[in-house]
């Protein structure tokens, strides 16, 4: 997939909510953008070809029985 590179004037506070939320999620601002316009086109998103096969793996994980329940996990966690 090839990028191109935009110019976005923001409200600094706007700008710092975004590096706040973008530094909590270890995040860079592109990347936070770029999720951010994810998340706003949903119902328009297709998922690329990784994530596609990302999901089946896990389908095919759960199927095979390779997960742990919520409830072992926080056990494990001692939560």
């Amino acid at each position: 997939m090839s990028s191109a590179k935009v110019t976005v004037s923001l409200p600094r506070e706007l700008l710092q909510a975004a590096d706040l939320a973008g530094n909590a999620r270890h995040y860079s601002r592109s990347e936070l953008f770029r999720e951010a316009l994810r998340l706003y086109l949903l119902p328009t998103y297709e998922p690329t070809s990784q994530e596609v096969s990302a999901i089946e793996e896990g389908r095919a994980e759960v199927e095979r029985g390779e997960f742990v329940r919520w409830d072992e996990f926080k056990k494990d966690l001692d939560l």
